[in-house]
């Protein structure tokens, strides 16, 4: 069935499905241009969907434009079934967190944000009272913030290196957490010989 989704999309315009997620792609100097081939990509599509009894999300269905230029110019005017789709200067596709200049900086706030809620769980179980073993501590770390860090990292990974070192303090910290019972074992040890 997504095999069959509309083709003949009009020169210059890109379309990608993942699961449920549809993306429309168009490049142009001219907003006419990208207005009009979208268009009437979204008409064809939308009589697909009505066809095949599938439904737009009206909450998910956005417009993002993705423009480097500092001065005031237009954003697209886009229509769904005669709704307008609203223009946003951030969206969210596939779990990364775009904005209109592609800086891909509120993506690295907000993984920031979710790894440390992560780090505190890992600091507290790393902590002399709990005495996880550094085996536990490092598949914690693993699983709670590196996969969380490693996800989407291909596309966030080109963002500037000062976003990108937003990152390091929670990956040190996490590492540090995570071999502190090797750490602390270590000095009990010097300790005891040292009496």
């Amino acid at each position: 069935m997504a095999a069959s989704y509309p083709s003949g999309t009009p020169p210059g315009v890109d379309c990608s499905l993942y699961v449920d997620d549809f993306l429309i792609r168009c490049r142009s100097k001219h907003i006419h241009i990208i207005e009009r081939h979208r268009q009437q990509c979204l008409n064809k599509l939308y009589d697909w969907v009505e066809t095949n009894g599938f439904k737009f999300s009206s909450t998910k269905t956005v417009c993002i434009h993705f423009c480097k230029l500092r001065k005031q110019h237009p954003d697209p005017c886009l229509f769904l079934n005669g709704s307008s789709i609203p223009v946003v200067d951030e969206a969210k596709f596939q779990g990364v967190i775009f904005d209109n200049k592609l800086s891909l900086l509120p993506h690295i706030r907000q993984l920031k944000n979710k790894c440390t809620k992560a780090l505190n769980l890992l600091c507290v179980l790393a902590h002399t009272t709990w005495v996880a073993n550094q085996e536990t501590l490092l598949h914690l770390y693993r699983s709670l913030i590196r996969s969380k860090l490693d996800y989407g990292y291909v596309l966030y990974g080109s963002a500037p290196r000062l976003y990108l070192r937003m990152l390091d303090p929670i990956q040190n910290h996490a590492l540090r957490c995570a071999y502190v019972w090797e750490l602390s074992e270590h000095l009990l040890l010097q300790a005891y010989v040292l009496q």
